[in-house]
Protein backbone atom coordinates (compact mmCIF):
# COMPACT_ATOMS: atom_id res chain seq x y z
CA UNK A 1 0.00 0.00 0.00
CA UNK A 2 2.22 2.21 -1.27
CA UNK A 3 -0.15 4.86 -3.45
CA UNK A 4 -1.63 6.31 -0.51
CA UNK A 5 -4.31 8.53 -2.40
CA UNK A 6 -6.45 4.90 -2.21
CA UNK A 7 -5.93 3.05 0.60
CA UNK A 8 -8.43 -0.02 0.82
CA UNK A 9 -7.99 -2.69 3.79
CA UNK A 10 -9.63 -6.29 3.32
CA UNK A 11 -6.51 -8.15 2.59
CA UNK A 12 -5.82 -6.38 -0.83
CA UNK A 13 -2.16 -4.85 -1.25
CA UNK A 14 -1.87 -2.53 -3.85
CA UNK A 15 1.12 -0.54 -4.86
CA UNK A 16 1.35 2.32 -7.55
CA UNK A 17 4.75 3.50 -8.76
CA UNK A 18 4.42 7.13 -10.49
CA UNK A 19 6.00 8.36 -13.18
CA UNK A 20 8.22 12.10 -13.53
CA UNK A 21 8.94 14.09 -16.31
CA UNK A 22 11.38 16.59 -17.01
CA UNK A 23 11.34 19.05 -19.52
CA UNK A 24 13.98 20.77 -21.59
CA UNK A 25 15.58 20.98 -24.71
CA UNK A 26 17.59 18.05 -24.54
CA UNK A 27 16.10 14.80 -25.35
CA UNK A 28 16.91 10.96 -25.67
CA UNK A 29 16.14 7.90 -27.20
CA UNK A 30 16.21 5.06 -24.76
CA UNK A 31 17.52 5.51 -20.85
CA UNK A 32 17.48 2.19 -18.72
CA UNK A 33 18.04 2.63 -15.38
CA UNK A 34 18.00 0.05 -12.59
CA UNK A 35 16.79 1.40 -9.10
CA UNK A 36 16.11 -0.99 -5.41
CA UNK A 37 12.38 -1.12 -4.80
CA UNK A 38 11.34 -2.66 -1.31
CA UNK A 39 8.01 -2.66 -0.28
CA UNK A 40 6.92 -4.82 2.96
CA UNK A 41 3.59 -5.85 4.14
CA UNK A 42 3.21 -4.93 7.93
CA UNK A 43 0.97 -6.25 10.67
CA UNK A 44 -1.73 -4.26 10.65
CA UNK A 45 -1.37 -1.79 13.95
CA UNK A 46 1.81 -0.57 11.83
CA UNK A 47 0.51 -0.63 8.13
CA UNK A 48 -0.18 2.80 6.59
CA UNK A 49 -3.57 2.37 7.32
CA UNK A 50 -3.44 0.67 11.00
CA UNK A 51 -5.95 -1.68 12.36
CA UNK A 52 -6.04 -2.50 16.07
CA UNK A 53 -8.09 -2.80 19.11
CA UNK A 54 -9.02 0.02 21.17
CA UNK A 55 -7.29 1.07 24.77
CA UNK A 56 -10.86 0.42 26.17
CA UNK A 57 -12.85 -2.37 27.92
CA UNK A 58 -14.60 -3.32 24.32
CA UNK A 59 -11.52 -3.39 23.00
CA UNK A 60 -11.24 -7.16 23.92
CA UNK A 61 -13.71 -8.10 21.01
CA UNK A 62 -11.25 -6.48 18.48
CA UNK A 63 -8.42 -9.22 18.23
CA UNK A 64 -4.96 -9.83 16.04
CA UNK A 65 -4.67 -13.44 14.32
CA UNK A 66 -1.61 -15.36 13.49
CA UNK A 67 -1.09 -12.88 10.23
CA UNK A 68 -1.09 -10.19 12.02
CA UNK A 69 -4.66 -8.88 11.06
CA UNK A 70 -7.65 -7.07 12.75
CA UNK A 71 -10.60 -9.17 13.98
CA UNK A 72 -13.87 -8.21 15.63
CA UNK A 73 -15.30 -11.31 17.64
CA UNK A 74 -18.24 -11.18 19.26
CA UNK A 75 -18.70 -15.48 19.82
CA UNK A 76 -16.81 -18.22 21.39
CA UNK A 77 -13.54 -17.98 19.40
CA UNK A 78 -12.78 -14.92 20.89
CA UNK A 79 -9.06 -15.75 23.15
CA UNK A 80 -9.90 -13.06 25.79
CA UNK A 81 -12.79 -15.59 27.39
CA UNK A 82 -10.54 -18.66 27.98
CA UNK A 83 -11.97 -20.34 30.91
CA UNK A 84 -13.71 -17.22 32.22
CA UNK A 85 -17.22 -17.17 32.90
CA UNK A 86 -18.00 -13.95 29.45
CA UNK A 87 -20.16 -14.48 27.16
CA UNK A 88 -20.45 -16.24 24.22
CA UNK A 89 -22.48 -13.86 22.00
CA UNK A 90 -25.04 -10.82 22.08
CA UNK A 91 -28.78 -11.18 23.07
CA UNK A 92 -31.86 -12.46 20.66
CA UNK A 93 -34.20 -9.95 19.87
CA UNK A 94 -31.99 -7.56 20.58
CA UNK A 95 -30.15 -3.98 19.39
CA UNK A 96 -26.66 -3.91 21.08
CA UNK A 97 -24.08 -0.95 21.22
CA UNK A 98 -20.57 -2.00 21.98
CA UNK A 99 -18.25 1.90 21.95
CA UNK A 100 -15.28 2.20 21.17
CA UNK A 101 -13.96 -1.88 20.11
CA UNK A 102 -11.65 -0.85 17.20
CA UNK A 103 -9.26 1.74 15.36
CA UNK A 104 -8.31 3.04 13.17
CA UNK A 105 -4.88 5.05 12.65
CA UNK A 106 -4.06 7.06 9.21
CA UNK A 107 -0.14 6.34 9.25
CA UNK A 108 0.79 8.14 5.88
CA UNK A 109 1.18 11.53 4.80
CA UNK A 110 -1.47 12.89 3.80
CA UNK A 111 -5.35 13.58 5.35
CA UNK A 112 -8.16 10.77 4.20
CA UNK A 113 -11.34 10.37 3.83
CA UNK A 114 -12.73 6.96 5.50
CA UNK A 115 -15.35 5.31 5.68
CA UNK A 116 -16.91 1.16 5.34
CA UNK A 117 -17.89 0.05 2.11
CA UNK A 118 -21.91 -0.51 2.10
CA UNK A 119 -22.83 -3.37 -0.21
CA UNK A 120 -26.52 -4.49 -1.44
CA UNK A 121 -25.57 -8.03 0.18
CA UNK A 122 -25.43 -6.34 3.93
CA UNK A 123 -27.89 -8.38 5.91
CA UNK A 124 -30.61 -6.37 7.20
CA UNK A 125 -33.51 -6.60 9.70
CA UNK A 126 -36.68 -8.10 7.53
CA UNK A 127 -40.21 -6.45 8.36
CA UNK A 128 -41.27 -9.84 9.65
CA UNK A 129 -38.68 -10.13 12.07
CA UNK A 130 -39.08 -6.43 13.55
CA UNK A 131 -41.70 -4.01 12.35
CA UNK A 132 -39.89 -1.27 14.59
CA UNK A 133 -36.57 -1.70 12.62
CA UNK A 134 -37.27 -3.10 9.49
CA UNK A 135 -34.43 -2.65 7.04
CA UNK A 136 -31.98 -1.19 9.37
CA UNK A 137 -28.48 -2.91 9.13
CA UNK A 138 -27.97 -6.32 11.37
CA UNK A 139 -24.30 -4.67 11.78
CA UNK A 140 -23.83 -0.89 11.89
CA UNK A 141 -20.29 1.12 12.70
CA UNK A 142 -19.94 3.82 14.22
CA UNK A 143 -17.97 6.56 15.43
CA UNK A 144 -16.38 6.69 18.78
CA UNK A 145 -19.40 6.45 21.45
CA UNK A 146 -22.34 8.02 18.60
CA UNK A 147 -24.32 5.49 17.27
CA UNK A 148 -25.87 8.03 15.34
CA UNK A 149 -22.51 8.61 13.27
CA UNK A 150 -22.50 6.06 10.98
CA UNK A 151 -19.79 5.15 8.97
CA UNK A 152 -21.30 2.43 6.42
CA UNK A 153 -21.22 4.25 2.68
CA UNK A 154 -19.22 6.86 0.92
CA UNK A 155 -21.65 9.66 2.21
CA UNK A 156 -20.56 9.10 5.33
CA UNK A 157 -17.24 9.85 4.85
CA UNK A 158 -15.31 11.57 7.51
CA UNK A 159 -11.75 13.35 7.57
CA UNK A 160 -8.99 11.90 9.12
CA UNK A 161 -5.67 13.51 9.78
CA UNK A 162 -2.35 12.28 9.65
CA UNK A 163 -0.96 10.42 12.47
CA UNK A 164 -4.43 10.77 13.94
CA UNK A 165 -6.64 7.81 15.27
CA UNK A 166 -10.13 7.11 15.82
CA UNK A 167 -12.15 4.42 17.56
CA UNK A 168 -15.24 2.51 15.78
CA UNK A 169 -17.67 1.21 17.42
CA UNK A 170 -20.25 -1.52 16.63
CA UNK A 171 -24.30 -2.01 16.88
CA UNK A 172 -25.87 -5.00 16.69
CA UNK A 173 -29.45 -6.19 15.37
CA UNK A 174 -30.48 -9.30 16.40
CA UNK A 175 -34.33 -9.64 15.55
CA UNK A 176 -35.35 -12.99 14.58
CA UNK A 177 -32.33 -14.74 14.69
CA UNK A 178 -31.33 -18.09 16.94
CA UNK A 179 -28.12 -18.75 18.64
CA UNK A 180 -25.27 -19.85 16.60
CA UNK A 181 -26.45 -17.52 13.35
CA UNK A 182 -23.77 -14.95 12.19
CA UNK A 183 -24.82 -11.62 11.17
CA UNK A 184 -22.75 -10.59 8.75
CA UNK A 185 -22.43 -14.32 6.82
CA UNK A 186 -23.77 -12.64 3.52
CA UNK A 187 -20.60 -10.81 3.24
CA UNK A 188 -18.65 -13.94 4.30
CA UNK A 189 -18.21 -11.99 7.55
CA UNK A 190 -15.91 -9.97 6.18
CA UNK A 191 -15.74 -5.91 5.73
CA UNK A 192 -13.60 -3.63 3.90
CA UNK A 193 -12.32 -0.05 5.14
CA UNK A 194 -12.03 2.33 2.81
CA UNK A 195 -9.27 5.71 3.23
CA UNK A 196 -8.78 7.87 0.52
CA UNK A 197 -7.71 11.24 -0.16
CA UNK A 198 -10.13 11.90 -2.83
CA UNK A 199 -13.18 12.34 -1.33
CA UNK A 200 -16.56 11.66 -2.96
CA UNK A 201 -18.17 13.37 0.07
CA UNK A 202 -18.49 16.78 -0.83
CA UNK A 203 -18.99 18.59 2.93
CA UNK A 204 -16.79 16.22 4.34
CA UNK A 205 -15.86 16.55 8.10
CA UNK A 206 -13.27 15.85 9.96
Amino acid sequence: MVDQSNIMQRRNFLVGIGSASVGGSGAFSRVESQRNVRISVAEDPDAYLGLDKCNTPNGSYAHLDGNGHLEVLMNPDNPTIGDSPLGEGINSNSTSRFDRVFQICNNGKEAVCLHIEDDESWPRVPEADSATHAGERRVEFYLEDDDELSIVGAEQAFQIAVGECICVGVKTRSYGLEADDELLDALDNEIRIIADVDCEREDVPE
